[in-house]
């Protein structure tokens, strides 16, 4: 009998003192590790705000734009061209020895949303591109002929300021565009 009442009162003091006591070692290790895994997503959710996403959109768009216009120009038998600012673009049709703006609502004029910008390269070398269109000047940079063929260039859509985020559009004189994610600032 001594020895049944020696067992029950050690497991009454282990369970009273385990109580008593806060929480063991375990218990705040898989705390710790949950709120760390919980840290990560939130932070991978967050990640850039989007705009590496944003910027993909935009450059998925002038791409499909762009390879859209190419073949309405050899269906149509008309010239297209794209004149671009630091944070926009538009397209435009030649008719009767002058360039005028493209009327069809798909290619109406654009402007990339605020801190996203474009540079280009055509053939090669850069091109500064001016921050508003010209007032009296209506003339593309990029041509898109009823031939099929278009100037060679490369286009990439970036953070305006600094952000590492960038995508790029190029295609050679004929042929279909390329679009990719590019390292690098605008």
């Amino acid at each position: 009998m001594p020895r049944a009442s020696g067992h029950a009162s050690a497991s009454r003091y282990l369970t009273q003192g385990r109580g008593e006591g806060g929480f063991t070692l375990l218990e705040l290790l898989v705390s710790l590790v949950l709120i760390g895994i919980i840290l990560t997503f939130a932070t991978l959710s967050i990640g850039d705000g989007g705009r590496g996403d944003q910027i993909a959109q935009e450059a998925r768009r002038l791409a499909a734009l762009l390879e859209l216009v190419g073949d309405e120009a050899i269906l149509d038998g008309r010239q297209y061209g794209l004149q671009l600012n630091e944070t926009g673009y538009r397209f435009l049709v030649r008719s009767r020895g002058s360039w005028g703006l493209a009327e069809d609502d798909l290619l109406r004029p654009r402007e990339l949303p605020a801190d996203l910008a474009l540079a280009l390269a055509i053939e090669g070398r850069h091109v500064d591109l001016p921050t508003k269109y010209p007032r009296k000047e209506i003339k593309p940079q990029l041509l898109l002929l009823s031939s099929g063929e278009r100037t060679a260039f490369e286009l990439r859509v970036g953070q305006a300021q600094g952000g590492t985020a960038l995508w790029r559009v190029w295609g050679g004189p004929v042929g279909r565009l390329e679009l990719a994610p590019q390292e690098g600032r605008l």
